[in-house]
């Protein structure tokens, strides 16, 4: 079996998609490309030649809903999430006179909407440098997450005093204290409590180390070992709706007024809802927030002025602009592609070091403007078209599948070779191509006929009637890249004709029901009819 490279008509790139925040961002700029793609239409008055002037209208209206519709899917599904959140209605940052926002403060989110959930794990392996107490006296640890329970481990003797002993919390700070403590057994009569001979306080992060390590304690006073070192492992896992977390240095209009380096975590509030937050240690609510709704993020030079950070990126919206600056480039590079996929932009950053490659080979790759029919004239001799065969509703965020593109031989997973193969084939620059500048209508006819083609010659008798999983697909393709029912059925109708002619065996009814579905849209006004479309019925 060949590897099979499923690329949709948006030519949508492939390594962008490798989970479901990839997914979702890349579905939230189409979305918001389609919507942009509507009023400019409107706006230049470049209609499709319909039957009545009246229909230039509809037609607008017609691809205006069938786009809020899937916003409105994509809204409705569920953040994976630590913590109780509320989820905002639907909002974006463009196109708000398309949908229906209600006041402006509804939609503003507060300090208490991004409340965090974590769960930590604190592992005592070992303590060590413990010489003055006899061998056979007692000693044990505790250990506590700020604001939370006491846990303790076993006795063990001075001689030997090692546990492996775990603790599990949970905390709603995203800066926790971790405190550890060593104690050993009062021997006095009168003695009410046990001696405490040394402390360590940690304050890890989701992007703490995980293993084991050293930590040198505050010795207590009284203690004659100086040189106190406890080993342990403190593990805080990372919630679902934390998309990314980490020291920066920021400054800005209306929040952090002050160049300084803070704690920031980029918080998932509904689908189409992010906020860059700001947390102290010990402290559940930030201190400050930002929601990302309208902002580009991007690279940017380092400022003038701004002492601290050494790779710098900015947010931008009308009015206002953030700065933000990292310790290093890779962290950079995470958290500007971390706050891209929260905004949904169509912009998609290019970190220096890349567009100085890209200069240096020459400039970037052309605009694909070019009608379909000679994208498909010119990669036909290079790749193999064949149909969507059993494709059923999955976990992928109403992203539908297209064509089929055989390309390669069997490979586990899209590695680097692939991405070598793929430029090799000349794909980069549809893999980077807006969706929006493609002729759907052409693609989604090659597509239905291919897979109807497949459909026919199933081991058994189907009449023509698609299954439940490719109604599905081509359900999808139309609604999120605009494919218009009548186009889309007229073709079907012609396609089923064009096979009963041929000797294929087709029901009767569902002829019937594609010639009328044709016919209440030619004869009736309720959608738009090109008069391609009703010469065609």
């Amino acid at each position: 079996m060949p590897s099979v490279m499923l690329i949709d008509a948006n030519v949508t790139a492939l390594s962008a998609l490798d989970n479901p925040d990839e997914q979702a961002a890349q579905i939230r700029r189409e979305l918001d490309g389609r919507l942009q793609m509507a009023d400019q239409i409107a706006k230049a008055g470049k209609f499709p030649k319909f039957v009545s002037k009246d229909m230039e209208a509809m037609y607008i209206e017609e691809l205006k809903s069938s786009v809020n519709l899937l916003m409105a899917n994509l809204e409705s599904m569920p953040v994976s999430k630590g913590g109780e959140f509320k989820l905002q209605k639907l909002k974006r940052g463009h196109n708000t006179s398309i949908i229906d926002m209600g006041q402006e403060d509804e939609n503003q989110l507060s300090k208490s909407d991004v409340v965090l959930s974590f769960t930590l794990e604190v592992v005592i392996m070992e303590v060590q440098g413990l010489k003055s107490l006899a061998p056979n006296r007692i000693v044990y640890c505790t250990m506590e997450v700020e604001g939370g329970q006491k846990l303790q481990t076993d006795q063990a003797e001075a001689s030997k005093p090692t546990w492996g002993t775990q603790g599990d919390f949970t905390t709603t700070h995203p800066l926790p204290a971790v405190k550890v403590k060593l104690f050993t057994e009062s021997t006095g009569v009168l003695a009410l409590e046990d001696k405490e001979l040394g402390r360590v306080v940690l304050h890890p992060t989701p992007n703490s180390p995980k293993q084991p390590e050293l930590h040198k304690m505050t010795v207590s006073k009284g203690c004659p070992d100086s040189d106190l070192r406890i080993k342990l492992a403190v593990r805080m896992d990372k919630p679902q709706n934390m998309k990314h977390c980490g020291y920066l240095w920021a400054i800005g209009k209306n929040v952090w007024k002050r160049w300084k380096k803070r704690f920031f975590v980029l918080v998932q509030v509904s689908q189409y809802t992010f906020a860059m937050c700001s947390y102290r240690e010990k402290k559940a609510e930030p201190v400050e927030l930002l929601q990302l709704d309208g902002y580009t993020v991007d690279y940017t030079d380092p400022q003038p002025g701004l002492d601290g950070g050494r790779a710098f990126f900015n947010a931008v919206k009308e009015g206002d602009t953030v700065i933000f600056a990292s310790d290093d480039e890779q962290d950079r590079i995470l958290w500007v592609q971390a706050m891209y996929r929260a905004t949904g932009q169509s912009h998609k950053p290019v970190p220096p070091t890349q567009v100085q490659k890209l200069n240096a080979k020459g400039g970037a790759a052309p605009q694909l403007d070019a009608p379909i029919s000679q994208f498909f004239a010119e990669k036909h001799q290079r790749c193999h078209l064949v149909p969507v065969a059993h494709v059923g509703p999955g976990p992928h965020l109403g992203l539908p599948f297209s064509l089929v593109l055989f390309l390669s031989p069997p490979t586990h997973k899209y590695t680097k070779t692939d991405a070598d193969r793929a430029q090799k084939h000349g794909m980069d620059e549809f893999i980077s191509a807006n969706p929006c500048n493609f002729d759907h209508a052409s693609l989604f006819e090659i597509l239905q006929r291919l897979t109807l083609d497949h459909r026919l010659n199933d081991s058994y008798s189907c009449l023509g009637w698609f299954s439940p999983g490719q109604v599905f697909v081509l359900d999808e393709y139309c609604a999120r890249n605009g494919v218009r029912g009548c186009h889309r059925h007229l073709c079907y109708l012609s396609d089923l004709l064009e096979r009963a002619e041929n000797g294929a065996m087709i029901d009767p009814t569902l002829l019937h029901y594609s010639f009328a579905f044709c016919a209440s849209h030619v004869h009736g006004n309720r959608y738009s009819v090109t008069t391609w479309n009703k010469a065609e019925c």
